[in-house]
């Protein structure tokens, strides 16, 4: 816990961050502190997905999740200044993280996943992630994606990713390089189920994208 919190301290805050709620709606002291703290907006958005994630691998034990955060708002709630809200934000998240860590093993998120997404046209753009657990808690990730125009006349764009990367909390972050134009997307595993942030088309040719809601065949 120690060696997390000091981890979480050193972290920076993201430029233009927001909080997970609405801000024009902040009806409390501390609501309105985070809103105006770029770090603790930044800390209250990645509890919010934290948290998500606790609640879809809890399964029917949602109780336990959702009674130990109204627990922990309040104590949020007494916090008199930001340092004091900062460090319940962080403490949190490390326990949330610490929890999932156990549940969302290299073992427990391996296999194939096929995006299956409402946004996407599976017929048209199909995009699949294979995830091989590796001997270090590490995972090896290897996926592919199309965009097919017209298969007929070639018309069609590719896009692969690979790599071994650090799973922590159920999170992957691929990077394939630290140029502008790198390949960047966030991995974020839950029960059966993946779901892919692409900030940026990077990862293939024109209209390729790997991110979406992806299930484990």
């Amino acid at each position: 816990m120690r060696i997390g919190l000091i981890a979480l301290l050193a972290l920076p805050a993201v430029a233009g961050s927001a909080a997970s709620f609405d801000c024009v709606k902040a009806a409390t002291k501390v609501e309105r502190r985070i809103c105006a703290d770029a770090t603790l907006s930044d800390l209250d958005l990645r509890l919010s997905l934290v948290y998500r994630q606790a609640l879809a691998i809890a399964e029917l034990d949602e109780a336990e999740p959702k009674a130990s955060q109204r627990a922990w708002i309040k104590r949020r709630n007494a916090c008199a200044d930001s340092t004091c809200i900062g460090i319940a934000y962080r403490e949190r998240i490390i326990d949330l993280e610490d929890a999932l860590g156990q549940s969302l093993s290299a073992d427990t998120v391996a296999g194939e996943y096929e995006r299956s997404d409402p946004k996407f046209d599976n017929d048209r753009v199909p995009a699949s992630i294979t995830v091989k657990a590796l001997p270090d808690g590490r995972v090896r990730i290897d996926g592919e994606a199309l965009w097919i125009g017209n298969a007929d006349n070639g018309n069609v764009h590719t896009g692969t990713i690979e790599g071994d990367h650090e799973l922590h909390a159920g999170v992957v972050d691929y990077r394939d390089g630290n140029e502008e134009w790198s390949c960047t997307l966030t991995l974020r595993f839950t029960d059966e189920v993946l779901d892919v942030t692409e900030p940026a088309m990077n990862c293939g040719g024109m209209n390729v994208s790997f991110g979406g809601h992806y299930e484990k065949r």
